[in-house]
């Protein structure tokens, strides 16, 4: 196949270079800390959120107001991590049946796909940041793309793989554990 001739979309190959980055990250996270592709997510995501919480209490001036941004983002962090919740036990159910089911896709493509919109808004949130003349203003948008940032890895984590668990941290503390309770016993 002469492969000169093809055509690279430059959307896609960014897309599968993040989906392989975030693949790769679910994998590391797993093997250190025995825990989910989901609770990376939400923890991505709760990050993300209390950002741009604690950027409303740092520079109300410049921010949305606290009362108001405070409630919505443990509203989004809850309702997102009850979606990628109830997305990895549907995930669970698929792998034991052997099926695919057509909705788990589909959360996944929007999620990604949101992500995508919402990196993109952090992105333009930075280079505007950059640009301010007023240090307030800059500190605050900046401090708010770091939030929409880590908000947009987590939903783009959303989309990965799911890895059955492994925490291969602890299993070499046990059995450096056990070596030791054995070599103390002589």
């Amino acid at each position: 196949m002469n492969t000169h001739n093809k055509m690279i979309n430059p959307s896609q190959s960014l897309d599968d270079f993040l989906v392989r980055r975030a693949n790769s990250a679910v994998k590391i996270w797993n093997k250190v800390t025995g825990r989910s592709r989901s609770e990376l997510s939400t923890l991505l995501i709760a990050a993300g959120c209390s950002v741009i919480a604690a950027d409303s209490f740092m520079y109300p001036k410049y921010a949305i107001k606290p009362y108001v941004t405070v409630p919505e983002m443990c509203f989004v962090t809850a309702g997102l991590a009850k979606l990628d919740y109830e997305l990895e036990k549907e995930e669970i159910k698929e792998s034991e049946n052997n099926i695919k089911d057509s909705n788990v896709e589909l959360f996944k493509s929007i999620g990604k796909n949101f992500g995508v919109f919402i990196g993109g808004l952090a992105g333009m949130m930075i280079a505007k940041s950059i640009n301010e003349k007023n240090p307030e203003i800059s500190r605050s948008g900046f401090l708010s793309s770091i939030g929409f940032g880590l908000i947009a890895t987590g939903l783009y984590i959303t989309a990965a793989d799911s890895v059955p668990t492994k925490n291969y941290i602890s299993k070499a503390y046990n059995k450096l554990s056990e070596y030791v309770r054995g070599y103390w016993k002589r």
